[in-house]
């Protein structure tokens, strides 16, 4: 089963145009396959007061890759000291490591850059989390566009959490995609599965990697 990792950066007051380029560069730097998001709009989780700056590293095939990723990590001084950097310029960070439970399809038609993204966190009622990951599977499986979104789950945290990440070359198309997975959100129940209401965030792609 593939894994992503999130690494969520929350710059300090005055501090954004810093983490975002440092971020860049350390993104590009280190020649991973993923992508970082700036937000376009930002949900408040919790205490977050600020809008978060998203690296998601992807290419992780296994938990075996993972382990393989953060020994490297920890290896490498370097590294460690440029991401310590990066974190120091922040108010919080924090890492996500997910378990890919429904891959990206679509993406890799040439003729398609995607430029915005949506993350849709969902939190089932206990003992439903099976039920919401059909149910999302199955809004998958019905949304008419040939690009359909990723469902993942984190590793930790919430044993009833999931996300569904969605991607579109413009805002308004991504909220037609949105307008429709909404459609078959309610005719398939979905609201009824759920112990609070689903959280989505809004990120702009400014450095991309998926080769």
């Amino acid at each position: 089963m593939p894994y992503t990792t999130n690494l969520v950066r929350v710059p300090a007051a005055g501090n954004m145009s810093l983490v975002v380029n440092a971020v860049k560069a350390n993104f590009a730097a280190s020649g991973g396959r993923g992508f970082v998001t700036t937000p376009v709009s930002s949900a408040t989780l919790g205490s977050q007061s600020r809008p978060g700056i998203i690296s998601t590293l992807v290419g992780a095939q296994s938990l075996d890759d993972v382990d393989a990723n953060q020994n490297a990590l920890m290896e490498n001084e370097a590294r460690r000291a440029r991401l310590d950097s990066i974190d120091a310029l922040c108010e919080k960070n924090h890492w996500v490591v997910l378990e890919v439970l429904a891959g990206p399809s679509g993406l890799d038609d040439t003729d398609f850059t995607p430029k915005v993204v949506a993350r849709t966190m969902f939190e089932s009622k206990v003992g439903r989390s099976p039920d919401l990951l059909e149910t999302l599977m199955t809004i998958r499986s019905k949304s008419p566009f040939d690009r359909k979104p990723v469902i993942t789950r984190p590793i930790s945290g919430s044993v009833q959490g999931l996300m569904m990440t969605d991607f579109a070359g413009s805002l308004q198309e991504l909220k037609d995609r949105g307008d429709e997975t909404n459609k078959l959100a309610f005719e398939h129940g979905l609201p009824d599965l759920l112990a609070t209401g689903a959280i989505r965030h809004i990120g702009r792609i400014i450095a991309l990697n998926m080769q």
